[in-house]
């Protein structure tokens, strides 16, 4: 599997599966073609009181790409 960043569909279906009843996140992985330590890592990083937030999930994404790029330094 090559490496693709997890979209706000995926955050979404993540979302709802991950709050029913006998959630896998090792089969959750299988459905949509992602690597489980992708959906672990996602999980570990985006959920509050260990309740997962699409929403969320995606705002902080775009919000660690912004501050996680150095500026440019221009002489």
């Amino acid at each position: 599997m090559s490496y693709h960043h997890l979209n706000f569909e995926d955050r979404t279906a993540l979302m709802l599966e991950s709050r029913k009843e006998g959630f896998s996140a090792r089969k959750f992985a299988e459905l949509i073609k992602r690597h489980p330590s992708t959906i672990y890592r996602e999980l570990k990083r985006n959920s509050i009181n260990d309740v997962y937030q699409a929403r969320y999930a995606s705002d902080n994404t775009f919000a660690r790409r912004r501050r996680g790029h150095r500026k440019l330094k221009i002489d």
